[in-house]
């Protein structure tokens, strides 16, 4: 399994670009008899850096390797589960030579109304091709105890965090996204009719947590896996997107011009 993990920010300002960081380990399960070698080939390694190899890795060439070089790797896999390689992608050399698309690109906006002390938001998300979501899970902080939220048809299922009371927490699944974009749209309002300071609007945003599958965001493959001595094998690869950190900022408020929230 090619397993990366995503971290984003987007401010949906067209002064501030987006920033984005991503980390990658192909994880490996091998079970074959005798410990024989395995050999594979890495393509897709244009935007790679800092490529950190398993112990198991008896051979990889060419050995003055450069990233945009095919990676020729044998190994002798040990019994359990294992981590072949971990590697870090590149953002700079990335985006001169791809797009960057976000399997989840969104727009968040959050709007103070007077006349009742409360809030409306608009969280608009597109899921893009060819990404297919797994689940999701969407948090969205204010400054105040939730009392109550508008009861609008939203698709997925959408609560106050019984953790948090200030936190509504939107729960998505595989057929959420049956459009590629969904909206969900609100009025909350705050217990004991809190008198809401628009001030505390600012420097709000949404955090999502989600799980998609499709090919690599950095273009990594693993192919051409093989055995010696020959022997029945099946190989199965997979390529899985995880994102635990990824904000989108209030479009109408202020925001925090970071690399990346830690």
């Amino acid at each position: 399994m090619v397993r990366e993990n995503l971290r984003s920010v987007q401010y949906d300002r067209p002064q501030i670009p987006d920033r984005w960081e991503i980390q990658g380990v192909i994880k490996c399960t091998a079970d074959v008899e005798k410990y024989p070698e395995l050999s594979l080939v890495l393509s897709g390694t244009d935007c790679i850096k800092q490529l950190n190899k398993h112990e198991s890795v008896r051979s990889m060439t060419p050995e003055n390797w450069k990233p945009g070089d095919d990676l020729n790797v044998t190994i002798t896999p040990p019994i359990s589960n294992f981590n072949l390689m971990s590697y870090q992608v590149d953002p700079l050399m990335m985006s001169s030579t791809k797009k960057m698309v976000l399997p989840i690109r969104g727009f968040y906006q959050m709007r103070y109304v007077s006349s009742n002390h409360s809030v409306n938001l608009l969280l608009q998300l597109k899921l893009e091709t060819p990404f297919e979501l797994e689940k999701a899970t969407i948090s969205m902080p204010f400054a105040y105890s939730i009392r109550e939220i508008s009861q609008s048809e939203v698709v997925g299922q959408l609560s106050v965090d019984p953790f948090d009371d200030t936190t509504l927490l939107w729960t998505l699944d595989a057929k959420s996204f049956s459009n590629s974009e969904i909206v969900c749209q609100k009025k909350v309002f705050f217990k004991n009719d809190t008198l809401v300071h628009p001030e505390h609007l600012d420097g709000q945003h949404v955090k999502l947590s989600y799980r998609v599958h499709s090919s690599s965001l950095s273009g990594l493959t693993v192919s051409h896996v093989t055995c010696t001595p020959a022997t029945k094998m099946k190989t199965k690869i997979q390529h899985v997107i995880v994102s635990t950190n990824s904000l989108i900022w209030n479009s109408d408020g202020a925001c925090h011009h970071v690399p990346l929230i830690q």
